[in-house]
This record gives structure tokens, C-alpha cells and sequence, in this order.
């Protein structure tokens, strides 16, 4: 136990810090509240008990009232919340525990934002730990999975996961500090509760050290997964939307974690299956540049030339256009900023014109079919001119251009026709400039 107290004192809270505590009334969280407030007035700790009724139980109100006294004996505050969790998982077609997870971290999350809490201390123990090691295998996971839960991530600490239940049932008892049962703990209907009460305990009459043993084997595989995850983060690039390299796609065991990171920057962090990756790993190497595949929560990948490009599926209509004025506008996605200028400069995502050359009817839009383009080079066609450049097809109608009638005066953030030139005649320079452009290296 001494252990905890180390960790609690020196490790995972710092000095000053208003501390949020998940009381279920359980041993494990009703332990952790006394821990943290055995060293609360040297480390100057707020503490703040949390409690949330799930209302699964019929008895679970009268957990709640537990907590709640137990707060106000011992001088703490207690935010307090009831959920329907049955209601809320059948919603969402979640199992009553994910729904109940779910809802207790939405609640934890409410609190860290709104700055009622620093940090929140969860009473998992060993026993939770190899609970979730071994639920995740049977369950298929992959090397994050068999991980086990952090001891610090994002705002949260467990304090407890180097010890066993067993221990700190026995420190509670030992010194008469009241907790509550939770009855459907006993209950195999959970899958967790079935590893608990029936799995475990089988394998240990075999292998006595078991929880210590998995709990060696999930710090080893968090080690591989942590340097697996650094070598995935260096392939990750972002210029208008996240990509991979080809080159990069050889190696599936980082790859396969590029994919991820990938698709959390787009905001998916949850639901995304093994097929999903093998879906891009085959656009990877054996479809050809332009296709496409839909994975989860509308994100489309594209092969570009040399790269996947992950991005979001959207239904705007892009057949909008704007006058070519001084101002600042928005099509589509694009923001799009047009100043005059004293003189030329090169700046990113920008294109310069002479403006007393354009036509008065000059307008900002997207490409249209037939639009003609006039370079050094000669005059060819817009998609012409976009293979040439090898602008992946996906962004071609997101990218906007000066036009008048089907002719081209500039592709804006790319360049700018021969007939609007900056000179040495030039009086009238005017810049375009276009923020959160769909464009690639």
C-alpha cells in the first residue's frame, strides 16, 4: 500500500490541484478518497468526490446517499449526476456496460472542462487491469489493447494499478472504513463479471502469479506499442487533409497505426474495425491513382499519385461563385481574402494579378466543364493542366480559379496566366489569397 501513497504524494498530482475522485461507495474508490486526503492539506489538494448513478440498480440510490455522507463527513464536495444508462445504451446499440462507460466519462469530461476539477482519480487496481487485458484479447484486440488501462492519460490517474483487490479490501476492513457492495458484481450476465468470477479464478488455481505475470506482459506490449505509434506518427503528414505516402504503406504494423492517427485528426477516434484498415492497405497497393474507398463516419481515402489522402465525405454543392472584389469571402470550405498590393510577394496558398488586365466580369469560382487556360506554355485545358501538375482528381473541384466566360485567367495558389502578369506597367496589383485550401505538396 505504501506504494500508492508514493505514487498519490510525488508522482500523478500536482501541488495545487483541485482533484476529482470516482466514488462508486466501492472499497477500491472509498480507499482512494482516504489516500488522497491523508496528503491533501501538505500538497494543498481541493478534493472533490464525483458520483454518478447509472440507475441500473434498484438499490443504486442508496449507494449514491452513501457517497454523499460519506463527502460531507469527511468535508468534501460531491458533484452528483443520475443518467439512464439501460435507456442510453439500447439508443445507441451499445452493451450496458459500454453505454454506462460511456456516460460516466461524459460526465468526468463535463467537469475537467468546465474547470471543476484538474484531474480525476479513478480506483482501478491490478485486478481491474487484468480484467480488461484479458476481456480485450478474447475480444480480438490488437497490441493497444492488450496494453491494459494507463496509469495517467488525458487528465486521469489510477493510483492503484500495481495493487490487487485483495490488498486493499484488506486495508479498509483493517481499519474499519465503511464501503458498499455493488450485488451485480456476483453477476456472470456481464462479460466482465464472468473473467472476474469464473475465469480468473480458474487459472490461478493453475498459475498462482497470473495477475503479476499479465500485468508484466501488458507493460512489455505498451512499450512495443509506444514505439510503434512514434514510427507511425513520422508518416502522418497534413497539408489541407492528413496523407500517407506509398512508400510509406509497406510496413503494416505502422501503417495500419498511420491509418489511425490519420483518422483521429479528422475527429474518429471510436468504430473504426480491421477491415477498415485492410481497405486501405488494398487501396495502397492494388488499386490505381484516383480510386477510392468509404471507411467510418464519412471519411473517404483516396489514392493520389504517390499518397493516401484521408478525407471528409461532404454534400455541399460547390457551383457557387463570387465577384471579383475587394473583400473577404467564403466558397465551399475555402476562405478567401482579396487586398491590393504595393508590390509582389511569394505567400502561400496566394496568387497576384495585374487587375487592370482581367475583364470586368472577372469572377472567383470553381472549374466548370470546358474551362481553357492560357500559360507560357500554351493554352490548354483546366483538367489539362491539373494532371500536368498532378493535382490528385479528388481536389480538382475544390480548387478555385479567376474566370470569365470558359477562360482562365489564374488557378489560384498555383498560378497565374499570361494575361494578367505582373510587369514592369503593373499600377494595380491585387493578391488572392485562400485559407484552409485543399491542396498538396
Amino acid at each position: 500500500m505504501k506504494k500508492i501513497f508514493e505514487k498519490i504524494k510525488y508522482d500523478l498530482i500536482p501541488n495545487n490541484s483541485k482533484v476529482g475522485i470516482a466514488l462508486s461507495g466501492g472499497a477500491d474508490s472509498v480507499f482512494l478518497l482516504f489516500a488522497i486526503l491523508a496528503v491533501a492539506k501538505e500538497k494543498n489538494l481541493e478534493v472533490i468526490g464525483i458520483n454518478l448513478d447509472h440507475s441500473i440498480r434498484e438499490n443504486s440510490k442508496a449507494d449514491s446517499d452513501f457517497v454523499k455522507e460519506l463527502c460531507k463527513t469527511q468535508g468534501v464536495m460531491c458533484k452528483f449526476k443520475k443518467v439512464q444508462a439501460k435507456e442510453f445504451s439500447s439508443i445507441n446499440k451499445m452493451s450496458l456496460e459500454e453505454g454506462a462507460r460511456d456516460l460516466r466519462y461524459e460526465f468526468f469530461n463535463e467537469l475537467k472542462n468546465s474547470g471543476v476539477v484538474d484531474i480525476i482519480a479513478i480506483g482501478h487496481h491490478m485486478n481491474d487491469n487484468v480484467e480488461t487485458i484479458l476481456l480485450n484479447i478474447f475480444k480480438g484486440a490488437s497490441l493497444t489493447g492488450v496494453s491494459g488501462i494507463a496509469e495517467k492519460h488525458n487528465g486521469f490517474i489510477r493510483p492503484m494499478m500495481e495493487v490487487e483487490r485483495c490488498e486493499i479490501e484488506e486495508y479498509v476492513r483493517g481499519n474499519n472504513i465503511d464501503f458498499v457492495t455493488d450485488e451485480s458484481n456476483f453477476s456472470c450476465d456481464y462479460e466482465r463479471n464472468y473473467i472476474r468470477n469464473e475465469v480468473i479464478p480458474c487459472i490461478e488455481k493453475k498459475f498462482p502469479q497470473m495477475k503479476k505475470s499479465i500485468t508484466n506482459f501488458a507493460k512489455l506490449a505498451k512499450r512495443d506499442d509506444e514505439y510503434l505509434n512514434a514510427q507511425a506518427e513520422k508518416i502522418v503528414k497534413i497539408k489541407g487533409n492528413p496523407y500517407i505516402m506509398l512508400s510509406d504503406m509497406d510496413q503494416e504494423p505502422i501503417a495500419t497505426r498511420g491509418v489511425k492517427i490519420a483518422m483521429k485528426m479528422l475527429g474518429v477516434e471510436k468504430n473504426i474495425y480491421g477491415v477498415n484498415y485492410k481497405d486501405v492497405l488494398n487501396l495502397a497497393k492494388n488499386m490505381e491513382n484516383g480510386s477510392r474507398v468509404d471507411i467510418v463516419s464519412n471519411i473517404s481515402c483516396y489514392r493520389d499519385y504517390d499518397r493516401i489522402t484521408f478525407q471528409k465525405r461532404t454534400d455541399s454543392n460547390n457551383i457557387i461563385e463570387i465577384p471579383l472584389n475587394i473583400g473577404n469571402y467564403e466558397l465551399g470550405n475555402a476562405k478567401i481574402a482579396i487586398k491590393t498590393q504595393e508590390k509582389f510577394e511569394i505567400i502561400a496558398n496566394s496568387t497576384y494579378l495585374d487587375f487592370d488586365k482581367l475583364p470586368k466580369n472577372a469572377i472567383i469560382r470553381f472549374r466548370r466543364i470546358g474551362d481553357v487556360f492560357q500559360r507560357t506554355k500554351g493554352t490548354v485545358s483546366l483538367k489539362e493542366y491539373f494532371i500536368d501538375k498532378k493535382i490528385p482528381a479528388r481536389t480538382r473541384d475544390n480548387i478555385l480559379v479567376v474566370a470569365s466566360g470558359s477562360e482562365i485567367f489564374a488557378v489560384i495558389g498555383y498560378e497565374c496566366g499570361v494575361k494578367c502578369f505582373i510587369d514592369s506597367g503593373t499600377s494595380n496589383i491585387v493578391s488572392i489569397t485562400v485559407d484552409n485550401a485543399d491542396t498538396q505538396e
